[in-house]
């Protein structure tokens, strides 16, 4: 019996963790930036489960803000990110927000306290040799950083110049957003990459290169970027409405 009770159990947990695309998803959260002016580039959404906490920064200037916000959406801080960014996350490891500067030619930590508030920064100096507009994305079960150049995936251990690459198998002919690329986590279906005008999120394998999934988004009326304005955090793809000043975000799984 207990062999039994075992057996139902395993099966019941692997049921559980093998994760499918969805067909098509609506929106399940949205992030209202309180800066109405400054910054039309969202470069990331970045998720701090400690805290429960969003965060979202712009390209372009060291005085756009990052933001703060509550899981309701709320932008609750926003200050000067003191950082021209091309990437940010958090690290579970060091507990801090981290982000490449633009060209790659440097990196930045943006120090928390215990309640998920940013206290400070911390900065270094180290090229990855990406174009300079390369958005950084952190793999996280790689504890690798992601670059997507054209069908090229790179992926970096931190601080070490050689990189592991993944060719994308995909037709020249879709308009993805490779500079708003995303790393889910999830087995087969690990880079996501916004088809722009298409309305579709496009899965593919870290393994092989090879499409393995699609996602329609319910968007409406928003016109989905070729830059920019895409980014992955806590299980939801993110777009930014440059009118709006909202990031969007939906499932995947």
């Amino acid at each position: 019996m207990k062999n039994k009770l075992l057996f139902i159990a395993v099966g019941l947990a692997l049921n559980l963790g093998a994760q499918t695309p969805l067909s098509s998803s609506n929106c399940s959260l949205t992030l209202s930036v309180s800066n109405e002016e400054d910054g039309t580039n969202g470069v990331a959404v970045a998720y701090n489960p400690t805290n429960n906490l969003y965060y979202t920064i712009f390209a372009g200037n060291a005085e756009y803000p990052i933001e703060t916000h509550t899981t309701s959406g709320a932008s609750i801080n926003s200050q000067d990110a003191n950082f021209d960014c091309r990437g940010l996350w958090y690290n579970p490891t060091t507990k801090c927000l981290e982000g490449i500067s633009y060209g790659n030619t440097g990196s930045m930590k943006f120090l928390l306290d215990g309640t998920g508030k940013i206290m400070g920064t911390k900065e270094s100096t180290f090229s990855y040799g990406m174009e300079a507009q390369t958005v950084a994305v952190y793999a996280e079960k790689k504890k690798a950083l992601m670059f997507v150049e054209g069908i090229t995936v790179s992926f970096f251990k931190p601080g070490k110049a050689k990189a592991k690459t993944l060719t994308l198998d995909f037709p020249s002919d879709l308009n993805l957003n490779t500079n708003g690329a995303a790393y889910t986590g999830v087995k087969n279906y690990e880079l996501a990459i916004l088809e722009a005008g298409g309305n579709v999120v496009h899965l593919f394998s870290a393994k092989t290169g090879k499409e393995t999934g699609q996602v329609k988004l319910n968007t409406k009326d928003m016109e989905l970027p070729s830059f920019f304005n895409a980014s992955y955090a806590n299980n939801l793809f993110f777009v930014f409405d440059v009118n709006a000043r909202t990031w969007s975000g939906y499932k995947l799984f």
